[in-house]
């Protein structure tokens, strides 16, 4: 065993100032391992710096420049040398490194990385023993409650009183009681180390909550499976590791997802700004197949995406038009235009912000008229060869009364994106408005760098090795013998050719059905999403439709925290199938529903065409295997 007790001890941006100076003072050859402690988490940089301006930490003292941890361990096996990285004891968004120049001495055991403040002859203001104890009781009583009383008789909220108040006659003294706080809050076991103790940091920033404890639920505290997967990511970029989604619905408390850490595999490869773009930057997989349904089909506005908007009050149409181009400016995806090459094979051709400034046309329209203008407008199709995927216009009802549509092509945008674009709109031109361009922090990365990642990741599907095989290889298992076409009791034939002519089948739930259904589901370790595809499942199943029930349905397809707030395509589309044979109870049916979509969770990175492939070769003779 080696120990790293009592090492030469650097502060970062003191004693070193960065990595030059670091490979300076520990190439030496007298040089030995060395501790550098308080190095910012370049990974941590943009959420420390709001959290700084909003007031909710203190302003980070300054020091050495950002790095990232995995950047630093890059940097030393270069070197030859091996840096152990781990918690600073001092500062949540620090982290310290050991520095071994000679490397790791194989089978030998290091002990003594992380060092723990101490502070010792500290005087404290409360017991924090006590408080631990109180919250592991405060737990463990609504454990034993929810073994024994069904969900409606449990108490909304459980407070520890030190003493019971009492009147001078003796009796229970309701009003010096606390206050109960009926919202959902935090009641487990504050966090033993720094790994708990950034796990409730991010806990709280997915859920939106002020504090998470080890022992809260994720999913009790109002967590669901898209804030699971936003969680996940998050775990991903602060660890190091990568954990299953299942992990999370498995063990949805921090101390039950500590154990699942300690056996993550390192995580996939970062999404990051490419410093060095090819000359012709390759479609994702998702744009890829809408360029193929533009060429096969013909120019169509069936995968127009209308965002409307109602401006209400005086406005300024000249800031409006700015505001639309800062939008373009910022997001790269809504002025890429689709390219081919000699060879037919198309690629992303990103334009320059001045190329692809917008006009924003006023048309005067009677209020009668306006859904006709609307709908017109959004029927126009676009050339992706020789048009921006944006398209703006601005419809006015009334002196003070507008209607703004911006219309993108789905190649470029999907649902998750009209939330940042509304945002960023909304930004620019209250900005505009003041005569001043938009103050907004630079995006992390843009499309083409998702573009650039996803083939990294995914890899090549000939390689048995790559994640695009072994995803592809479980959809091929699971779509084998999929029923095609379901047998849906429909009141006309199924047309030979698609029209493209839907609409929408509008229905509502009451509240009371609906927190029934979310206690159903959280009884059973499932989502809401989980138990009504159940319930739709049993419908079909009972119209008819068989026991073999496929449903197809959208996944945002947003795994990594940087694309949350980037306009662009990334939703992916999944297939789940419920599987009713044996004539099951809808408790075990939403037992097989959830284990599906856990599994389909975790295979959510295929490409939808390659899930369409597999579904319709596996319906073939089993001698057809699915592949490109």
């Amino acid at each position: 065993m080696l120990s790293l007790v009592g090492l030469p001890m650097l502060v970062w941006g003191r004693q070193v100032t960065g990595l030059a100076e670091l490979a300076e003072l520990c190439g030496a050859p007298e040089a030995g391992p060395v501790r550098v402690t308080g190095i910012p988490n370049a990974r941590f940089a943009s959420e420390v710096e709001a959290a700084a301006a909003a007031g909710v930490i203190p302003e980070p003292a300054a020091g050495g420049p950002a790095t990232d941890p995995q950047e630093l361990r890059e940097w030393a096996a270069g070197l030859g040398w091996e840096v152990v990285p781990t918690w600073s004891a001092d500062d949540v968004e620090c982290f310290d490194v050991v520095v071994l120049p000679g490397g790791r001495v194989q089978g030998r055991v290091l002990s003594g990385v992380f060092v723990p403040t101490g502070r010792p002859g500290r005087t404290l203001v409360n017991h924090p023993a006590g408080a631990r104890e109180i919250g592991a009781l405060v737990v463990a009583l609504r454990g034993y409650l929810q073994e024994r009383l069904p969900e409606y008789m449990m108490p909304s909220a459980v407070v520890a009183i030190g003493e019971v108040p009492q009147t001078p006659s003796g009796k229970l003294d309701r009003r010096a009681l606390p206050v109960p706080d009926y919202a959902v809050a935090s009641t487990g076991r504050a966090p033993r180390n720094p790994q708990e103790q950034l796990l409730c940091t991010l806990f709280a920033e997915v859920l939106g909550v002020d504090r998470v404890g080890i022992d809260d639920d994720f999913f009790a505290m109002g967590g669901h499976s898209l804030l699971a997967t936003r969680l996940v990511s998050r775990i991903r970029a602060a660890l190091g590791a990568e954990v299953p989604i299942r992990a999370v619905f498995d063990a949805p408390t921090i101390v039950g997802l500590v154990e699942h850490l300690a056996l993550a595999a390192s995580a996939r490869p970062q999404l990051r700004r490419t410093l060095r773009r090819p000359d012709r930057a390759p479609l994702s997989f998702a744009q890829r197949r809408l360029w193929f349904v533009g060429r096969f089909e013909g120019p169509s506005a069936t995968y127009n995406l209308p965002f409307v908007l109602l401006l209400a009050g005086p406005l300024d149409v000249l800031a409006l038009e700015s505001a639309v181009a800062d939008i373009l400016a910022r997001h790269e995806s809504l002025r890429t235009v689709i390219g081919e090459d000699t060879e037919g094979v198309p690629y992303q051709e990103v334009l320059p912000a001045d190329r692809a400034r917008p006009t924003v046309p006023v048309v005067d329209v009677v209020r009668a008229d306006l859904s006709v203008a609307l709908a017109d407008a959004a029927a126009r199709p676009f050339d992706l060869s020789a048009e921006i995927p944006l398209r703006a216009g601005l419809f006015r009802t009334g002196v003070e009364e507008h209607v703004l549509l911006l219309l993108i092509h789905h190649i470029a945008g999907d649902g998750e994106s009209m939330a940042p674009l509304a945002r960023d709109l909304a930004a620019a031109y209250a900005a505009r408005s003041n005569g001043v361009a938009p103050e907004w922090a630079e995006l992390p990365v843009q499309y083409v760098d998702y573009t650039l990642w996803q083939r990294r990741l995914l890899g090549d599907e000939n390689d048995p090795a790559s994640v695009l095989n072994q995803q592809v290889a479980y959809w091929r298992s699971e779509l084998a013998g999929m029923p095609q076409p379901l047998q849906l009791p429909t009141d006309h034939p199924r047309p030979s050719v698609a029209g493209h002519r839907g609409d929408f089948v509008e229905f509502t739930f009451d509240p009371d059905l609906v927190e029934a259904v979310g206690r159903l589901a959280k009884a059973h370790g499932a989502t809401v999403s989980m138990a009504l595809q159940t319930a739709l499942a049993v419908l079909l199943h009972q119209l008819g439709a068989g026991d073999d029930i496929p449903l197809g349905s959208p996944i945002a397809g947003r795994t990594d925290k940087d694309l949350a707030d980037l306009v662009g395509f990334f939703v992916n589309t999944w297939v789940l199938r419920a599987d009713l044979s044996g004539n099951p109870s809808f408790e075990q049916l939403l037992k097989r529903v959830r284990d599906k979509a856990l599994a389909a969770y975790d295979h959510q990175d295929a490409p939808f065409e390659r899930l369409v492939e597999c579904s319709i070769r596996s319906a073939r003779p089993p001698t057809n295997r699915c592949s490109r």
